[in-house]
């Protein structure tokens, strides 16, 4: 796959699983700057708000985050980052698989948050531990930033 353009960083998916369910793929390999991962990824959690509503109205509590929900943190793997994808889904994706990354975690605990205990949170983009433009997705709020994948089983 050769590099691709800005207009072509980011691909919605929209044969994912439910109307409110977005599946995001992004392309590491562009030097998508944090600005824009952290728009991505809002869009993901706003579309999870929805689909967290939708739980609710139809009597079913969805879990207030991803760890507890029994969701595995899985990094994207090696064959992911050489084909320069990287899939972020929504949260019906997410609870299907049993997994998620970064980015599907934090879109999650963010939508889950606001929805359930609304709290003022919103996807984060900090420098990530592999090197010099390698990203990491946490939880931003007024009282600083928490990593939800820190305490979560690996998988």
């Amino acid at each position: 796959m050769g590099r691709q353009t800005k207009k072509q960083r980011f691909q919605l998916d929209s044969r994912a699983g439910s109307p409110f369910e977005l599946r995001l793929t992004l392309n590491p390999d562009t030097d998508a700057e944090p600005h824009e991962l952290q728009a991505v990824l809002e869009l993901l959690a706003e579309d999870n708000e929805q689909w967290i509503r939708r739980m609710v109205n139809l009597g079913t509590e969805p879990p207030c985050c991803a760890s507890c929900g029994g969701i595995r943190y899985r990094e994207p793997s090696r064959g992911e980052h050489q084909r320069g994808l990287v899939q972020h889904d929504g949260a019906h994706e997410m609870f299907r698989k049993g997994h998620g990354n970064c980015g599907t975690i934090v879109a999650y605990d963010v939508a889950a948050a606001r929805v359930l205990e609304d709290k003022d949170v919103w996807p984060l983009i900090v420098p990530g531990p592999w090197g010099v433009g390698s990203w990491h997705a946490v939880i931003g709020s007024p009282h600083g930033n928490t990593d939800p994948t820190l305490k979560m089983e690996q998988g």
